[in-house]
């Protein structure tokens, strides 16, 4: 996958990180985009992407988990 196309689709799964109501949306948008990145034959390219794709995660990851704390706190209180 070539660099700009990468960065395009990067920027628009960017976008909709960190929000409720694109969580169905955002998943399998990554879900595309890793499969993409996985049938790259540039190796270098893959794995820079990958790792991006990484980094994303991590930020979904740790917006998913304090939305969960907080849920808990939230049923706990009543």
């Amino acid at each position: 996958m070539e660099t700009s196309t990468f960065e395009k689709r990067l920027r628009k799964l960017s976008s909709i990180t960190g929000q409720d109501d694109h969580g169905d949306e955002w998943a399998e948008a990554y879900k595309t985009l890793l499969a993409d990145v996985k049938d790259d034959r540039d190796p270098a390219r893959r794995y820079a992407h990958a790792l991006r794709l990484r980094r994303l995660m991590d930020h979904q990851l740790e917006f998913m988990m304090r939305e969960w704390l907080q849920e808990n706190r939230r049923q706990g209180m009543n």
